[in-house]
């Protein structure tokens, strides 16, 4: 369930930064969205600098302009 949710999250996001929209998550603005195993489960990178786990991107402040 949780995986859909993400998988559906992370599609929306890449989708508006194809189109040339900015996504801001949490107040930072996405510069790129990749998805990288760690050892529990998996890692969204969304900058240089800020990673975020699955329930924390779920629960975030997600901003499409």
């Amino acid at each position: 369930m949780t995986e859909e949710i993400v998988r559906k999250i992370i599609e929306e996001i890449q989708d508006a930064l194809k189109n040339g929209k900015k996504v801001i998550i949490n107040g930072v603005v996405v510069q790129k969205v990749d998805v990288m195993p760690s050892r529990r489960s998996v890692v969204i990178v969304i900058n240089d600098t800020v990673t975020l786990y699955p329930s924390q991107l779920i629960r975030a402040k997600k901003v499409i302009l």
